[in-house]
């Protein structure tokens, strides 16, 4: 059976790949923390800015990385709905007996 994707709705499809970077953004985090953490005990002049870079980094990545997914997909999207008006959307192969009824 095969279906065309003719539109995707933006706001959705925005909102879901904003939840999936957050994910990938805490994988981060503790890389960030860690860093801060060897800034504190290396000593050196300097180490206390650059611990708190670590620390700010580890808080405002995620962010960042919701923010950038959400903005790309929105848009994304958009151009999707237009291009797939003009030459047609993705056709997608599906096998019969995986629909439910």
């Amino acid at each position: 059976m095969k279906v065309t994707l003719k539109q995707i709705p933006p706001l959705p499809a925005a909102k879901l790949v904003a939840v999936i970077y957050g994910c990938f953004s805490l994988i981060f985090i503790p890389f960030f923390a860690i860093a801060a953490i060897g800034g504190f005990l290396s000593g050196e002049e300097g180490a206390g800015i650059a611990a708190g870079m670590g620390i700010v980094m580890a808080i405002l990545m995620p962010l960042f990385y919701v923010a950038m997914g959400f903005v790309a997909t929105l848009v994304g999207c958009f151009i999707y709905n237009i291009a797939a008006g003009w030459v047609g959307g993705i056709e997608l192969e599906f096998d019969e007996s995986s629909i439910e009824s």
